[in-house]
């Protein structure tokens, strides 16, 4: 019994190192985008982001702004900028356009000036025939 409480130890201490060492590899995003920012002028109408599907399978994928939290979800999200496409599939090696584009007509209270929104993008594993 006594070279089992070893072993049990021991197999703790090499499984608590290795994921420690990072020997799970790292996460790797299956759908990326050209670029991190996008300034609009005040007379641009919109901007088009570049998205490629990296990964072998179709993946579904939703585009969204928002202020700065974190935390909010897309039905929450209260910004001047509409994603379009929202939502939409991507074959594995297809390129797609995204564009955030302002709201028309404007929302009260968004003059002049520099805003710092967030967009964010969720990407989930298409099934076939789905």
């Amino acid at each position: 019994m006594r070279n089992y409480r070893q072993w049990l130890v021991f197999s703790k201490v090499i499984l608590t190192l290795l994921g420690l060492t990072g020997w799970y590899g790292p996460a790797q995003a299956a759908v990326n985008i050209d670029r991190t920012r996008i300034i609009f002028a005040s007379d641009e109408v919109a901007q088009s982001l570049t998205l490629s599907n990296d990964n072998t399978t179709p993946m579904l994928l939703q585009v969204w702004t928002d202020a700065g939290n974190i935390d909010a979800s897309p039905d929450n999200s209260k910004t001047p900028l509409v994603a379009l496409p929202p939502v939409f599939k991507m074959q594995p090696g297809e390129l797609e356009n995204a564009s955030p584009a302002p709201e028309f007509p404007p929302a009260a209270g968004n003059g002049p000036g520099e805003s710092l929104l967030a967009k964010h993008l969720s990407d989930t594993a298409s099934h076939p025939g789905h």
